[in-house]
């Protein structure tokens, strides 16, 4: 059985290239601008597996609808819904993925 992490590997490289690349460039500057990142990355750091498991609903819900709100639809992923893939965007858009992408 895979872990989450890899799941939310898989489902990353699902997303079009593209709509990736700017969904990430999207969120790290909410983030930035939010002072957000420090954040993000204390939570990963004290869990990396299921740092964002106790957010999902609420902290989760504001972000999806973060990437609503700036244009990136569900209708644009392949599962059509943002729940299995703004994981590993945020992870992206902060840096813990920093290396694994090159598109962005």
């Amino acid at each position: 059985m895979e872990n989450m992490y890899e799941y939310h590997t898989k489902k990353l490289g699902e997303i079009p290239k593209d709509f990736l690349k700017e969904s990430v460039e999207y969120l790290r500057d909410i983030f930035i601008k939010e002072n957000a990142t420090q954040s993000i990355l204390d939570a990963y750091n004290q869990d990396n597996e299921t740092w964002w498991v106790e957010s999902h609903h609420f902290w989760g819900m504001g972000i999806r609808n973060l990437l609503r709100d700036g244009g990136f639809l569900d209708d644009q992923l392949p599962d059509k819904n943002w729940d299995d893939y703004y994981i590993p965007v945020v992870e992206l858009a902060v840096g813990i993925r920093e290396d694994k992408y090159e598109c962005v």
